[in-house]
């Protein structure tokens, strides 16, 4: 066979075929039209003397031909994407770099500031997509780059995804200034007493406080259950409700609202947030780069330059 009468782009339609089982979902993720993709499946069969995909009721099934090609292209397209990243070196102030985060409601305001400060400051290129968060698809997000850095409050898991815990912080409780029923202290019988604003928690087992309740065999009243964490202290604010934050968010609104805040009164209630990316990145300094500015912002210190060197600790989950 003569490499130079293949279009090597073809096996990049046929991951994203293998990834989707659908030519229409691999149209949509490639950002071709479905007749294109389709005549790239049809090329490849012609090259490689397969049918590839059969057609069933729900999308196409790979033949065993195809499933014995994935892992191989998968290896090829990943030794491609890590050769150009160690071809480039990453200048933050000259690149046009767009990095794509998750931070949570966390991030969006403890870091996000000082991120963009410190961008401003270095007259830095590169800008920044702040997306919202997307669990149920962070592993393939991260894995394909469309999410180059993860902010979570549970290590992601999944094959090839690293994860460092970033920081770890107190929870806080808050009421308005002159609550008519908490003075200069909080007790677990007023904290448990009093009307709750939570997080509308994504899955079954709740939050950390339900989960030590629980354990404990108590239970708080749970009366508004918001999608954010930036609701919570509005609420608050015009309410005789409770809300529980980290430290550095509580810090913030504390001002902003007029709130009184006391440390929670359940022990050793932290919070813990952590940094997800996934190996195949690894390599690239453009990534390098921002996970060292992030981890330096959540661990309260200022980067000192483009190419400040911050040690960190990290595994791989699996």
């Amino acid at each position: 066979m003569n490499l130079r009468n293949v279009d090597l782009n073809l096996l990049t339609v046929f991951d994203a075929v293998m990834q989707e089982g659908s030519v229409t979902a691999a149209a949509r993720k490639l950002g071709m039209s479905q007749p294109a993709v389709s005549d790239a499946v049809s090329r490849l069969r012609l090259v490689l003397e397969d049918q590839l995909f059969v057609r069933t009721g729900r999308g196409v099934k790979p033949t065993p031909r195809a499933q014995q090609y994935a892992s191989q292209v998968r290896r090829i397209l990943d030794l491609v994407i890590l050769m150009l990243s160690e071809a480039e070196d990453f200048d933050v102030v000259t690149s046009e770099r767009v990095f794509n985060l998750i931070l949570l409601d966390y991030g969006e305001l403890v870091i996000l500031p000082a991120l963009m400060h410190y961008l401003d400051e270095l007259q830095a290129g590169v800008s920044l997509n702040v997306r919202s968060q997307r669990q149920q698809a962070a592993v393939e997000s991260l894995r394909t780059g469309a999410i180059d850095l993860m902010l979570s409050t549970e290590p992601i898991v999944g094959r090839g995804v690293k994860c460092e815990l970033a920081c770890r912080e107190k929870q806080v409780s808050m009421v308005r200034r002159g609550h008519p029923l908490v003075g200069d202290s909080m007790s677990l019988e007023q904290f448990l007493s009093l009307r709750h604003v939570v997080l509308d928690w994504p899955d079954y087992r709740g939050s950390l406080i339900e989960q030590r309740l629980r354990a404990a065999g108590k239970e708080r009243d749970c009366h508004l259950r918001v999608h954010s964490l930036f609701d919570m202290p509005r609420v608050v604010a015009s309410t005789d409700m409770v809300c529980t934050l980290p430290s550095q968010m509580a810090y913030h609104f504390s001002t902003l609202h007029s709130l009184a805040a006391f440390p929670s009164p359940l022990d050793d209630i932290d919070i813990e947030i952590y940094l997800n990316w996934h190996s195949r990145f690894d390599p690239d300094p453009g990534t390098q780069w921002m996970r060292r500015a992030i981890q330096a912002l959540l661990k309260g210190n200022r980067p000192e330059g483009p190419s400040a060197e911050l040690e960190w600790s990290s595994r791989e989950t699996r």
